[in-house]
């Protein structure tokens, strides 16, 4: 059986763990990944390591 990959125009953990993404990556504390789930926004405490080349309003995975 399939898994979904794009729901709503955005790509779902199925494909981003099938990809492997290099660039554009955010790594979250384990305790905001829940609210995440939930379609909370991320806040800078949530935020363990990101690529440097992020940029206000770019998206990232």
């Amino acid at each position: 059986m399939g898994r979904p990959v794009i729901v709503n125009d955005m790509p779902t953990i199925y494909l981003i763990n099938y990809i492997k993404p290099k660039d554009r990556v955010v790594v979250i504390d384990s305790g905001a990944e829940p609210h995440i789930n939930n379609g909370s926004n991320l806040f800078a405490p949530g935020i363990i390591d990101m690529d440097i080349n992020i940029k206000k309003g770019i998206q990232f995975i």
